[in-house]
């Protein structure tokens, strides 16, 4: 199960405790099999949660903005479709 996450964003946010340390190896190929499916993982531990809300939450937005971002298309940039016959 997942922590918390936007599926808008596909974006993944994992609060680890100190039971995370001797499991790095299994959380790093979990994140590995979310990647192969477009979902992002930024993780963080649940002391800087606690102590620097401020810093998790800019993180957390940021992430979220570079994601959604992304996934704008950018028709600003391509070309106009072609006119139609006897169209100028």
């Amino acid at each position: 199960m997942l922590d918390f996450y936007c599926p808008s964003a596909r974006l993944c946010v994992e609060v680890d405790g100190s039971g995370h340390l001797d499991r790095a190896a299994h959380d790093d190929r979990r994140s590995e099999w979310l990647a192969t499916r477009g979902i992002r993982v930024i993780r963080f531990w649940d002391h800087e949660v606690s102590n620097q809300r401020e810093h998790v939450l800019q993180a957390i937005a940021d992430a979220i903005d570079d994601r959604l971002r992304a996934a704008l298309p950018l028709r600003r940039f391509a070309a106009p479709p072609p006119p139609e016959e006897g169209e100028e």
